[in-house]
C-alpha cells in the first residue's frame, strides 16, 4: 500500500489504458453489431422478394389457365354435334334445332357461372340463340327480346376472320346501351367465327366472360403476401389498381390521365418494355409478370368502349398483354429489413458503457446472436407456411433426384406423409419408362442445358402412393446454388377437367334424348366402316329405319308420349345389336344401324328381328298402350355398287322409302 502511496498511478495513465482497451473491442462489437443488422436486413429483402416472385407466379399461371378455359369452352361450343345438326338445316328451318342447342348452351352457362352471356349470331348479326347469367339464375332469350348486332364492331371484326381465327376483346367494361353498365362490370369477350366444312359462313359464337371471378382469384392468392396485386393492360391503365377510382381509366375521359406510368414513371419504364422481372424504385418493390394469351392465327382488338364504333386498330400478338405487378411500398420493405435496428442500437449504447462487465456483455451478446437466429427462423418458417398453404402441390428435388421438400398439397395429391418421400428419389412417383429415365435427364440438363420440360407446362401421368396413375399438371423450375443444383416443380391434379373433358367428348357424340349415338358420329363412323370394308374386301350392311305414322303419335298423346316411345325403341335397338355395331339416331324418328362384317342375309335376319322386337314394344300415355311398327332400308356390300358412304346411305334410304311406299311395317333390301 505504501507502494502504491509513493508510485501512484495517475489518471492519465488510467485514461490511457482505458482507451487502449475500450477502442479496439468496441469497435470490433460495433463492426459484429452492424454485421449482425445488415445480414438480416438482407435476408428480409430476399425473401420478401422470392415471396412476392412465387405469388406473381401463381397469378400468371392461374391467368393463363383462365384464358385457355375460355377459348377451349369456345371451341368445345362450335364443334358440339347438335349446333353443327342445326347449321346443317339452316336454309330449311333454321328453328328445327332451336330448342335443343338452346337448352344445351343453357346447361352450359348454369354449369360455368363465369360467363355473362353466350350468343350464336347470324350473318346478318341476328341473334339466334342467345343465354344471359341473369344473376346466377340463367335463362333463354326469346326470339322477341333477341337483337340484332350487325353494327356492333365485334360482329364485324369476327365476322370477317378466316376459318380457325379466334376473335378476342379488350378486357374492359360492359357497355350497354352506349353506356358503361352500373355497376361495373369488368368483361373479356371471346369469338369465333362459324364456318362449315364448305366454307359456308354462318355467323359467329361469342362468350362474354366476368373478369371479377379472375380479378377475384388474383386477388385471393395474395391475401397472405406482403404485395399489393395490380393487373395493367397494355398502355399502362389500371384494371386492378391501389384505389378504385383510378381504375379503368381508358373506358373514362376524365380518368385518361391515371395510369401507372403516370404513377411510377421510373417504374413502368422498366415495366412495359420486359415480360417479367424484380426492380426498386423509390416507391418500393415491384415484381412482375406479363401474359400473353395470344397465339398464332387469333385475332385481336385494341378495343372501344363505344360499341358501335370501329376499333382504332389491332395490336400484334407479342404487344397483346396484361401486366400482373405486385407491388410493396418501401415503408412496408423498411419496416420488413429494419427490425432490428433499434434493439441492435440500443444494445450497443448499454454495452459500451458497461462493457468493463464483460460477464454481462457476453451474455448479452449471446441473447442477440439468438434474437437474431430466431428472426431469421421465423422468416425461413413464414416462407415455408406459404408454400405450405399453396394450393398447388410444390416439391424440391436436387440434382441427384432426392426430395428434399414436399408440401401438404402434394402429400394431398399423392397420397403419401412427406415424412415418407422426403430423402428418396423422385422416381416413385414417376410411372415407367420415364421413371427409369428420370437421372439421365437430370443429368442431361445440368451438362448441357438444354430444357424439353423445364420451365415448360406440361401435362404429364404421375403415380399415386396406392399405384394408380393420374394426369398431373407440371411446372419446373431449376436454380444453381454454387455447385448444386435445386429443382422445384409446381404440380396439380387434373383428374376432374380431364373427366370433364370426357364426359363432354360424350356429350358431342352422343343424342341427348336416347342416349345413343347421334348423327354426326354415325356419318363418321360410316366413312370408316365404308373405307374398310372397300379396302379389305369384307361385308357391310346398313340398316336406315323409321317409325310408321309417328307424327300421329306427337298430335294424339303429345310429345312427352313421342318422346317416351323414341326412348324405347332405342333401348330395344341397341338391346339387339351386337357390340360391334353402331345405333345411332339419324333424326327426328329415323334410326340407323352400321353392322360390321355382316353379309346381307345376316343383315335381314336382323332386320327382321328388329322389326317384330319393336311392334310389341308399348308404351303408356293417358291411361293408353302406344304400339307402333317400323319400315327399314338396307342396303349391304357385297350386294350394292355404291361407289361413296353417301351412295350407300341414298341406296338404304331408297329402299326404306320403297318400304313406306308399298305399305310400311316390312322390310326391302335396297339395290344400286
Amino acid at each position: 500500500m505504501r507502494a502504491d502511496s509513493e508510485h501512484p498511478i495517475s489518471n492519465m495513465e488510467v485514461a490511457r489504458r482505458a482507451a487502449l482497451l475500450f477502442f479496439p473491442v468496441a469497435a470490433l462489437f460495433l463492426i459484429s453489431l452492424y454485421a449482425v443488422y445488415a445480414l438480416d436486413r438482407d435476408s428480409a429483402i430476399e425473401s420478401l422478394m422470392h415471396e412476392e416472385e412465387v405469388v406473381v407466379h401463381q397469378q400468371e399461371q392461374h391467368f393463363t389457365r383462365t384464358f385457355n378455359t375460355i377459348v377451349s369452352d369456345l371451341l368445345v361450343l362450335t364443334g358440339h354435334a347438335d349446333f353443327k345438326e342445326m347449321l346443317n338445316d339452316l336454309d330449311d328451318d333454321p328453328y328445327k334445332h332451336l330448342f335443343n342447342i338452346s337448352h344445351e348452351f343453357l346447361s352450359f352457362i348454369d354449369h360455368k357461372g363465369t360467363y355473362d352471356q353466350l350468343r350464336f349470331l347470324n350473318m346478318e348479326g341476328l341473334e339466334i340463340v342467345r343465354i344471359d347469367l341473369n344473376s346466377g339464375q340463367p335463362k333463354i332469350i326469346p326470339k322477341e327480346k333477341r337483337q340484332n348486332k350487325a353494327d356492333r364492331y365485334y360482329f364485324k371484326k369476327t365476322a370477317s376472320l378466316e376459318k380457325g381465327q379466334i376473335y378476342i376483346s379488350p378486357f374492359d367494361l360492359n357497355v350497354e346501351n352506349g353506356k358503361i353498365e352500373q355497376p361495373l362490370k369488368p368483361m373479356l369477350r371471346v369469338a369465333i367465327p362459324v364456318i362449315d366444312k364448305h366454307d359456308v359462313r354462318h355467323g359467329i359464337i361469342i362468350l362474354n366472360f366476368l373478369g371479377k371471378h379472375l380479378l377475384n382469384v388474383l386477388g385471393e392468392i395474395s391475401t397472405n403476401a406482403p404485395g399489393e396485386t395490380l393487373v395493367l393492360n397494355t398502355d399502362g391503365y389500371w384494371l386492378k389498381g391501389l384505389v378504385s377510382e383510378d381504375e379503368w381509366g381508358f373506358m373514362f375521359p376524365e380518368r385518361s390521365n391515371k395510369t401507372f406510368g403516370s404513377r411510377f414513371p421510373d417504374a413502368w419504364s422498366t415495366i412495359a418494355t420486359t415480360d417479367k422481372g424484380t426492380l426498386t424504385t423509390k416507391h418500393g418493390l415491384f415484381t412482375y409478370a406479363t401474359v400473353k394469351p395470344l397465339t398464332s392465327g387469333w385475332a385481336s382488338a385494341s378495343g372501344n368502349y363505344r360499341a358501335y364504333q370501329p376499333e382504332p386498330g389491332d395490336p400484334d400478338l407479342a404487344n397483346y398483354s396484361w401486366k400482373i405487378v405486385s407491388f410493396v411500398p418501401s415503408e412496408r420493405i423498411q419496416a420488413e429489413s429494419s427490425r432490428l435496428r433499434l434493439p441492435l442500437l440500443v444494445l450497443g449504447i448499454i454495452l459500451t458503457i458497461v462493457w468493463g462487465m464483460y460477464s454481462l456483455l457476453s451474455s448479452n451478446a449471446r441473447a442477440h446472436k439468438k434474437i437474431a437466429r430466431q428472426i431469421l427462423k421465423e422468416k425461413d418458417q413464414r416462407i415455408r407456411e406459404i408454400i405450405d398453404s399453396a394450393f398447388d402441390g410444390i416439391i424440391t428435388i436436387n440434382e441427384n433426384g432426392i426430395i428434399s421438400s414436399f408440401n401438404p398439397a402434394a402429400s394431398t395429391i399423392f397420397g403419401y406423409a412427406a415424412d415418407e418421400v422426403i430423402g428418396k428419389n423422385i422416381n416413385l412417383l414417376v410411372p415407367s419408362p420415364h421413371r427409369e429415365m428420370h437421372n439421365d435427364y437430370l443429368r442431361r440438363y445440368i451438362e448441357t442445358r438444354e430444357a424439353h420440360i423445364i420451365d415448360k407446362p406440361r401435362e404429364v401421368e404421375a403415380v399415386r402412393k396406392d399405384g394408380t396413375a393420374f394426369p398431373l399438371s407440371l411446372c419446373i423450375g431449376a436454380k444453381q446454388y454454387s455447385d448444386h443444383w435445386m429443382f422445384t416443380g409446381i404440380v396439380r391434379d387434373i383428374t376432374e377437367r380431364k373427366k370433364m373433358e370426357g364426359e363432354l367428348e360424350k356429350m358431342a357424340v352422343t343424342d341427348a334424348l336416347t342416349g345413343i349415338y347421334n348423327r354426326g358420329y354415325f356419318n363418321r363412323h360410316l366413312v370408316t366402316e365404308f373405307n374398310r370394308s372397300k379396302r379389305y374386301d369384307v361385308p357391310l350392311s346398313l340398316i336406315i329405319l323409321d317409325i310408321d305414322h309417328f307424327k300421329a303419335v306427337n298430335d294424339t298423346y303429345g310429345h312427352p308420349a313421342g318422346d317416351a316411345l323414341l326412348i324405347a325403341v332405342a333401348t330395344e335397338l341397341h338391346k339387339l345389336a351386337r357390340d360391334t355395331d353402331v345405333v345411332a339416331r339419324y333424326g327426328g324418328e329415323e334410326f340407323v344401324l352400321i353392322l360390321p362384317q355382316t353379309d346381307g342375309q345376316s343383315a335381314l335376319i336382323l332386320a327382321e328381328r328388329l322389326r317384330k322386337a319393336v311392334a310389341e314394344i308399348a308404351v303408356s300415355a293417358d291411361k293408353e298402350m302406344i304400339s307402333v311398327t317400323i319400315s327399314l332400308g338396307l342396303a349391304c356390300i357385297p350386294g350394292s355398287e355404291a361407289d361413296s358412304p353417301d351412295h350407300y346411305l341414298r341406296i338404304a334410304d331408297r329402299a326404306l322409302y320403297q318400304a313406306k311406299e308399298t305399305g310400311r311395317n316390312k322390310t326391302v333390301l335396297g339395290t344400286d
